[in-house]
């Protein structure tokens, strides 16, 4: 099962990869307090792509069938844009782009679950956080 969860994250990366101002800016971690660890030496934008987990789908066959979710975390703009707002609305939008439409290695369909603002402890990077929630269907054996 960790071969395929990390096929997904390596998927993931190479998608997002694709979007020149994030290009070498994106790292897996096991949870997004490890990014903030190492707010100091990261370039902004930076994106940090977290496995959350996975939820059986499939009672009958005894959850052999899963919806694994991975979080694709985005903190900051680079630099001092004017408008930082739209920066940082025009990045999630090519971050979705990345992604969306596509398959996971699974040759299931990456679905997108959302995005939302997180807040950020205070001593941490400066400007604004965002998490994208993507799931693909997993089958364990």
């Amino acid at each position: 099962m960790a071969d395929l969860v990390q096929e997904c994250i390596d998927d993931i990366k190479a998608k997002v990869e694709t979007v020149t101002a994030l290009k070498n800016k994106i790292a897996f971690y096991y949870h997004i307090d490890e990014m903030l660890d190492e707010n100091n030496i990261l370039k902004f934008p930076a994106v940090a792509i977290v496995y959350e987990g996975m939820n059986s789908q499939d009672s009958k066959n005894k959850g052999l069938s899963n919806q694994a979710t991975f979080g694709v975390y985005m903190i900051g703009c680079a630099g001092k844009p004017a408008k930082p707002e739209l920066e940082t609305i025009t990045l999630l939008k090519s971050l979705r782009d990345s992604v969306k439409n596509s398959k996971s290695p699974t040759a299931h369909d990456w679905n997108f679950v959302g995005e939302h603002i997180i807040q950020l402890p205070v001593s941490s990077a400066s400007g604004t956080a965002y998490r994208q929630g993507w799931m693909t269907q997993l089958m364990i054996s």
